[in-house]
């Protein structure tokens, strides 16, 4: 069977964090977009919708759900 997935809940600190970390942009584009789908995440948008909203794999989103 397969394992239900956790959802992403980041508290205002990390959000804060992350949307300054994002807004600031002196990062690796890696980075930036690991950074933007943690916080679409978060939001709990679907996996499809953040694919096409930052043009990433469903892997990509996949690998950074996990870490």
């Amino acid at each position: 069977m397969s394992e239900k997935r956790r959802e992403v809940c980041l508290t205002a600190a990390e959000r804060h964090a992350l949307e300054k970390f994002v807004a600031h942009g002196k990062k690796s584009a890696r980075a930036i977009n690991r950074a933007r789908i943690l916080l679409l995440l978060d939001e709990a948008r679907p996996a499809k919708e953040l694919t096409k909203i930052l043009g990433v794999s469903r892997s990509t989103i996949y690998n950074v759900h996990k870490k």
